[in-house]
This record gives C-alpha cells, sequence and structure tokens, in this order.
C-alpha cells in the first residue's frame, strides 16, 4: 500500500490486492480516495486513473460535504464519549455556554438563534471539537505510554489531532499521533488503534510481519480492524 497526497483531493490510498482483476476507484465521505488495485499492476497506473477522473472526485467530495453539513446539530444530537455525554439545550441568555460535570458536557444555546444557520453550526462544531480535544487528552496519551510500557515498547510523544481521515498515525521518529474522533469509539477500538499505532514502531507498513507483530501485542486484532472498517468520522 502507497499513500499519496494530492493537492486537490487530499490524501489518496493506494491498495493492491490479489483477487482485484482490474482498477476501482472508490470516494467515500470523511475517508481519503482509495484506489485498488491488481498486485501486477505498477502503482503509476493508479495515479493515472486519479487523474483521469479528477473532477469526478471532487464532485463526488463537494456532494459529500454537503450531505455531511445538511445534517448538522440538532436539539436531540449527542455524542458520547467513553463514560461521558454531550448533549445540547436551549438557554434564555445571549450567549453560547459550555458545563462540564461529572458524566456529561453541557452546551447551552441561546434559544432565538437560527440552529441551522452556517454561522451557529461553526459556533457549535468548535465547542465539540473542544470537548473532544480535552477528553483525548486526558486519556489518550496515558493509555498509551501504559500499553507501551508493559510491552517494552518505546516511544517518543504523543499527539491529539483533529484529524478527519484517520484514527491514528506513526512516525519513523516514534511519535504518535491520535485523532481526538477517537474517543467517540467504543473502549475496546480505542485500544486496538492503540496498540495498531505502537506496532507501528517496529514495523513502518502493513506487511505480514507486522500483522503477526500486532497479534502478539493485542490477540484478535484482525478481528477488531475488521470492526473498525464499519467505524466512519462523524460529520463535524
Amino acid at each position: 500500500m502507497k499513500e499519496w497526497m494530492h493537492p486537490d483531493i487530499g490524501l489518496v490510498v493506494l491498495r493492491k490486492n490479489s483477487r482485484s482483476k482490474r482498477l476501482s476507484l472508490r470516494v467515500r465521505p470523511q475517508r481519503p480516495v482509495t484506489v485498488t488495485i491488481p498486485t501486477f499492476y505498477p502503482y503509476w497506473m493508479a495515479k493515472q486513473m486519479v487523474h483521469q477522473h479528477l473532477e469526478w472526485i471532487k464532485e463526488q467530495q463537494n456532494a459529500q460535504q454537503i450531505n455531511a453539513a445538511t445534517k448538522g446539530i440538532d436539539w436531540d444530537t449527542k455524542f458520547e464519549m467513553r463514560d461521558k455525554v454531550l448533549f445540547f439545550q436551549a438557554t434564555k441568555d445571549h450567549a453560547f455556554g459550555l458545563e462540564s460535570k461529572a458524566s456529561n458536557y453541557l452546551i447551552s444555546i441561546p434559544e432565538n438563534v437560527d440552529l441551522k444557520s452556517p454561522s451557529t453550526q461553526d459556533i457549535l462544531q468548535k465547542m465539540v471539537i473542544e470537548v473532544l480535544r480535552k477528553e483525548a487528552k486526558n486519556y489518550l496519551p496515558s493509555r498509551t505510554n501504559k500499553f507501551a510500557k508493559n510491552k517494552g515498547i518505546v516511544i517518543n510523544q504523543v499527539s491529539i489531532k483533529n484529524m478527519k481521515t484517520r484514527w491514528g498515525s506513526c512516525s519513523s521518529k516514534k511519535n504518535v499521533n491520535f485523532s481526538l474522533y477517537l474517543m467517540l469509539l467504543p473502549d475496546v477500538l480505542i485500544d486496538y488503534v492503540i496498540y495498531h499505532e505502537l506496532a507501528h514502531i517496529k514495523h513502518q507498513n502493513h506487511s505480514a510481519a507486522y500483522w503477526q507483530h500486532l497479534e502478539q501485542l493485542l490477540p484478535g486484532a484482525k478481528q477488531l480492524d475488521a470492526a473498525m472498517k464499519h467505524q466512519q468520522m462523524p460529520f463535524i
């Protein structure tokens, strides 16, 4: 597998598959554009396919962004973050507010604002991201360092980022990055993503050796990886 950062459409994943008999192109919401090719095809053919369908890809991405925006945050929207829940409620105050309690967060919205307006949605999205970042920083670095220490893995730094196309990443300098949206996943999948990135400390790829190493760190990793494929980034 190779990754290619295209200036117009962002991250593109070029993936070879022994069962594929032709090139296929996939554009999904909040996911990298993916080109799957037969193993005997050179990677340049995948890039050529992206160039040939560039306008179509951009149209699909724009349509998906519009669809996501029309969902937006509503009064009954809630975000579950491990042992806490983020709710929204109307208030007679003239300002937006954020209240943190033991088991939940509450974002107050002035009752006279247009909830569906782009400006209101932008404010709410930024507030949600603020909460997710706080929760992620309070949980993910300590959890990752604990797992690394238990497995004898040396890491350099754990960072939390607003990544919308991947749950995590690991650099050759042993820096581990996690998307703040990871906090919206079940605990078992959060742990899987942590181990997935820790395994990259030894193997900077997804080779057979990598998967064997990950399975040693976390038995049942393949089943959890399959479960991750059904998880999508939120619309915010």
